[in-house]
């Protein structure tokens, strides 16, 4: 058994079936209820990926920066958008201060026309979220 498999065992041992940011959990933690943002910020922040699919662009939030993500992580995981104003309501449940990271890695993620780049600008401003945008080289 590996480490990450042990790791995992002892966790469902214990009734936790994830950890935000860990290995494996693509999903941004829910809200607590009667919250309508996160009041801590995610262990490694989270990033988002972009890429166009038959002409329409798609966008994924990921929590932390414990592993490597791949294009498969990034193309399989539940936390897809497939509109600008779905990502920005996730966007706006995370907690005040957040580092969000937005890349640019390769060929398959690109980013958006620069009108939508510019309105995620303006509303991680306005949720006091940080807003990193990086290219990678391919």
């Amino acid at each position: 058994m590996s480490n990450s498999s042990s790791f995992v065992f002892l966790l469902s041992a214990f009734g936790i079936s994830s950890i935000p940011g860990f290995p494996g959990d693509c999903d941004i933690p829910a809200l607590p209820p009667g919250q309508s943002r996160l009041s801590e910020k995610i262990f490694g922040g989270v990033y988002i990926y972009s890429w166009k699919n038959n002409h329409k662009w798609q966008y994924y939030l990921r929590p932390g920066a414990s592993f490597r993500t791949t294009e498969q992580n990034v193309l399989n995981c539940s936390t897809r958008f497939d509109s600008l104003e779905e990502l920005k309501i996730t966007l706006g449940k995370l907690a005040p201060g957040e580092s969000v990271q937005w890349y640019q890695r390769g060929v398959r993620f690109r980013f958006p026309p620069d009108d939508q780049v510019n309105d995620i600008k303006s509303f991680c401003k306005s949720k006091n979220l940080e807003l990193q945008i990086m290219q990678t080289p391919p």
